[in-house]
């Protein structure tokens, strides 16, 4: 079914799409309507979240009756969603494959969009709002795809599943983790879980010249730790010789002094060597000789707040609370620590880092909203992410193809005991702007961009099976 080695790119024959004109249209103002059904997370936790659910669901119904005609629809905890689309001739050899999405939104914030927030106006070259990159695009493009290849009376000789969570946004806690303990309660073992993460860069990587498609092998950790100092208070025109919030600022001036050496991760490394074959002169030499160049690569990754991120374990304080009166000296200073955690750091080497770092006994640490380790780091060399690179060259063919680090989180940490090949892509183009508008002012995807992503998943299953 699989080829045992990589096809090369330039070898890979076109996609020949189905999709004509008035498919996509339709699938246009499918997003739109999406869209214009708020489904900020706070809401779907509130009182009227299980209205706001049913309400979406109504419109998938609506508009996917093949779907819902011929996959089996579960609910899980009420406002989520998976879906089974059985094989009819299933190979079993082959374990079935898990597509992952989310429905659920930040806020809108800010006052600066162009178009209303959740008005999912489509004004011909893009169509606007909440969820229209993350992540309502994906899971309505993997939607059309089945919907589409329902239509043509194809099946799969691999069982497919669809699960699409309600509050990833906040966590995933009562989404994404009930549904993986569904599906290990079902004893279900994926040979392939894809989720959202990574995206085909246009302009953002400045080593070459060509689009990158980045597909996330591992994603780092986070560690929510807050740090806590009890001092004798007082009027402030009497202070001692140290004050609790000299004793904290200290501490925290001492973290930003001497962060965790940075490092380049197996994700990251990797990714430079797919791309050194396209750059030129010293960075030609430089990556292809990771050996000998690793400290001058760190130190270019350094000089970027984001590119800085993918070779560190970032540690930064975020909240500081203490008196609340200008005259007070408080008696309890607290500093929150929001840590992004790179794959070979732990939980507890963080810590240990910290705590020998700030060197203050009387500092106290404690772990606040949740922590989680770094994800396993998933392989290349598998068919299942040679189908992924495949169907990316045949809907993208000018980009190059490559495994990346996702610096934020997604709901596959959530299924890492359902399957050791996990993968982070969202088949769309974006430029450095377009990635701001992720939970941000002027959401919106670029039309072309969602045809691309239907076409994506499409191929992929016909890839697949």
């Amino acid at each position: 079914m699989f080829a045992s080695k990589s096809t090369p790119q330039h070898d890979i024959a076109p996609m020949a799409t189905p999709f004509n004109s008035i498919l996509l249209q339709a699938a246009e103002g499918r997003l739109s309507q999406a869209i214009k059904i708020k489904t900020r997370s706070h809401d779907l936790a509130g009182k009227q979240g299980k209205q706001i659910a049913h309400s979406f669901l109504d419109f998938l119904k609506n508009g996917f009756p093949n779907i819902h005609n011929n996959l089996t629809l579960t609910i899980i905890n009420e406002k989520s969603f998976v879906y089974y689309w059985s094989a009819v001739k299933s190979d079993k050899k082959l374990k079935p494959i898990l597509l992952l999405a989310h429905y659920d939104v930040v806020p809108e914030l800010g006052n600066r969009w162009l178009q209303p927030a959740f008005s999912g106006i489509n004004d011909g070259k893009a169509i606007w709002g909440r969820g229209s990159l993350d992540d309502k695009s994906s899971m309505l493009a993997m939607l059309e795809a089945i919907e589409n290849l329902l239509v043509q009376g194809k099946s799969v000789d691999r069982d497919v599943y669809l699960a699409f969570g309600h509050d990833e946004e906040t966590g995933g806690e009562q989404g994404a983790k009930q549904i993986a303990a569904y599906f290990a309660s079902r004893g279900l073992e994926f040979d392939m879980i894809l989720d959202e993460g990574l995206v085909v860069t246009e302009n953002v990587i400045d080593l070459v010249q060509r689009p990158v498609a980045l597909i996330g092998i591992s994603e780092k950790g986070l560690l929510n730790l807050e740090l806590s100092l009890e001092h004798e208070g007082g009027h402030a025109s009497m202070p001692g010789s140290t004050t609790a919030v000299g004793q904290m600022s200290r501490a925290l001036r001492q973290l930003e002094d001497n962060p965790i050496s940075a490092r380049l991760t197996y994700p990251i490394s990797t990714m430079l060597s797919r791309l050194s074959s396209e750059t030129n002169g010293m960075n030609r030499l430089a990556l292809s000789n990771l050996w000998l160049f690793k400290p001058m690569v760190i130190n270019k990754f350094k000089k970027s707040p984001a590119t800085h991120a993918a070779v560190s374990t970032t540690i930064v304080a975020t909240q500081i609370s203490t008196s609340n009166k200008i005259n007070v000296l408080p008696t309890r200073v607290i500093a929150n620590l929001n840590i992004r955690i790179l794959p070979g750091d732990t939980i507890n080497s963080v810590q240990q880092y910290i705590k020998a770092t700030i060197n203050n006994p009387n500092i106290q640490m404690r772990v606040v909203d949740g922590a989680y380790e770094p994800a396993a780091v998933s392989l290349l060399d598998t068919d299942v992410y040679r189908q992924i690179e495949k169907s990316i060259s045949q809907v993208y063919p000018e980009a190059l193809v490559a495994p990346g680090l996702v610096l934020a989180a997604t709901d596959s940490r959530h299924y890492q005991d359902l399957s050791s090949n996990i993968y982070r892509f969202m088949p769309m183009r974006l430029s450095k702007q377009d990635l701001t508008r992720i939970h941000g002012d002027n959401e919106r995807i670029l039309v072309r961009d969602y045809h691309a992503a239907i076409r994506f998943y499409w191929q992929l299953l016909l890839n697949l099976s």
